[in-house]
């Protein structure tokens, strides 16, 4: 007699993919998962589930590189402090030298995949093409300003370009700022933290107003499949103020980036 999994099923539980209780289900899952093995197998629907939930539509496909020591070191790393993102011609080469050493990810199993995929280093992840909108605020000396953006990444390339518009009402009216985008993904570097986690630095500039504000803030994957991203950005090398933005990733057939309305 087979025994009855304790493992609930993903389409009749949707609250589980609210972040409050993801950790506390996954977790469940992992300790059924481990008791016994037909438990496994009964569970891998639902590890399935997870895994598309949280990150097939993710901006990284899991993608590990080779063990070898040199080939890692071949993967070049661009510092977020710099903001103004390496050449086209630096990026594309050390891209090439890092998906040349890269293979897909086979496991059968989605629990192993999950697993893979939650402890994944940044040198295992690839980037995928996509478009996503961000949302989000704004804050300087003067308050905040709403921000709506949309941006693309390219299959290939560590480039981000995009458009954004910043709204502020306050007692002297309206202010309706546009804004492009030119940056690309790099290394977090962190104190105690080495370079684990991508960050998204770029360069705006206003129509409205002369030179450019430059920004870098760290990206988080949410449970829902979206990326927060909060930092810092500088005008004339100064720090102004700081933003936070939730990602959230478009239609595969979205055409490129227009400026938002």
């Amino acid at each position: 007699m087979t025994p009855r999994s304790p493992v609930p099923d993903v389409a009749c539980s949707q609250e589980i993919f609210f972040p409050r209780c993801w950790p506390a289900w996954t977790s469940a899952l992992s300790q059924a998962s481990a008791v016994q093995g037909c438990w496994a197998d009964a569970a891998e629907p639902s590890w399935q589930q997870v895994f598309e939930a949280r990150w097939r539509r993710s901006l990284f496909a899991f993608c590990p590189l080779s063990t070898s020591r040199k080939q890692k070191s071949c993967v070049r790393e661009v510092s977020p402090r710099s903001h103004g993102g390496a050449s086209p011609q630096s990026q594309s080469q050390g891209q090439s030298r890092l998906t040349s050493s890269r293979a897909p990810l086979t496991s059968t199993s989605w629990r192993a995949r999950c697993s893979l995929r939650a402890l994944a280093r940044r040198a295992d992840l690839s980037v995928m093409s996509s478009q996503w909108q961000l949302r989000g605020t704004v804050r300087d000396s003067k308050g905040e300003m709403s921000t709506e953006a949309d941006c693309r990444f390219l299959a290939g390339s560590f480039m981000m370009q995009g458009a954004a518009v910043h709204r502020r009402e306050d007692r002297s009216g309206r202010t309706i700022l546009h804004g492009n985008w030119q940056g690309n993904l790099c290394a977090d570097i962190v104190r105690f933290g080495g370079k684990r986690k991508w960050c998204l630095a770029w360069r705006e500039k206003l129509a409205e107003a002369r030179g450019a504000y430059d920004y870098a803030g760290q990206m988080e994957e949410m449970n829902d499949g979206r990326i927060g991203v909060q930092g810092e950005f500088r005008w004339l090398g100064r720090v102004r103020g700081t933003f936070d933005y939730v990602m959230e990733r478009l239609a595969d057939d979205a055409d490129s980036p227009s400026r938002p309305s």
